[in-house]
């Protein structure tokens, strides 16, 4: 059943539906994992002599964990679609497409996101009370108000897009079949790339001076920051173009 116009209440209800879906099996994914990451971050910090070694290890692992985790997720999101029986119960919900389609983009990132911050404060809590009592450590915890994590976020949400365009337009094996897209298109950009270096770029005069210069064509110095910058915004767009062509294919494969 399709309706017109977007209503909270509904919305609300597949939020709510979502969260019952996925709970379970979220919990004990998440758990796991932080189970662990906290052994890996004891060991470290039993065979280290240093107060507190065991955070850097534990916010590496933490977040490229959470972060493979969440793209696992997120491939998962259409997995109903993928069966005869439970694709009619999900076409036949009392809820636009839209609404199904931004819940499931909802649930399985910024939900997410939070839910797996939680637990890494708890698990660092959990581990910095250890290494307090066993290793005189100091009170620290997981911060995610930092450039590191916000990086990853930023990383999360892109990669996000495409695995949940795959999660859309594969029925079965979506993570996996992703993948397989990504290593594909990333070998034939690679290619074409250095086709057009050695034939275009490659006449023109590359500098490497001080400043963190990287390249020039008529002699103005493009900064790293600046170059960080644009491949940031290059890749924020093309996610956004991901999403646009997930919520087409969403709406083909609904019909």
């Amino acid at each position: 059943m399709n309706t017109e116009h977007f209503s909270l209440k509904r919305f609300t209800q597949l939020l709510l539906r979502q969260r019952m879906l996925n709970m379970k099996t979220w919990l004990i994914a998440m758990i796991s994992v932080a189970g662990f990451i906290l052994f890996v971050a004891f060991l470290v910090q039993m065979t280290s002599p240093v107060p507190d070694v065991w955070m850097k290890t534990f916010e590496i692992l933490g977040i490229i964990s959470f972060v493979v985790m969440g793209l696992v997720f997120g491939s998962l999101a259409f997995s109903e679609m993928g069966t005869y029986s439970r694709s009619l119960q999900f076409v036949t919900l009392p809820a636009s497409r839209f609404e199904k389609f931004f819940s499931a983009w909802l649930v399985t990132s910024v939900f997410y996101i939070i839910f797996a911050v939680a637990i890494l404060f708890v698990t660092s809590l959990l581990m910095t009370l250890v290494s307090m009592g066993l290793y005189e450590g100091s009170f620290i915890v997981f911060n995610p108000f930092t450039e590191q994590f916000g990086n990853a976020l930023l990383a999360f949400f892109i990669a996000h897009s495409f695995f949940f365009l795959g999660a859309v337009w594969f029925r079965k094996g979506a993570f996996f079949k992703t993948l397989l897209t990504l290593f594909v298109v990333n070998v034939i950009t690679n290619v074409w790339m250095a086709i057009l270096f050695f034939i275009i770029i490659n006449p023109f005069k590359l500098l490497t001076g001080a400043g963190g210069a990287v390249f020039n064509f008529d002699g103005s110095i493009v900064s790293e920051q600046l170059l960080s910058w644009s491949v940031m915004g290059f890749f924020s767009v093309l996610a956004l173009f991901m999403l646009l062509t997930a919520w087409v294919r969403f709406k083909e494969r609904e019909v």
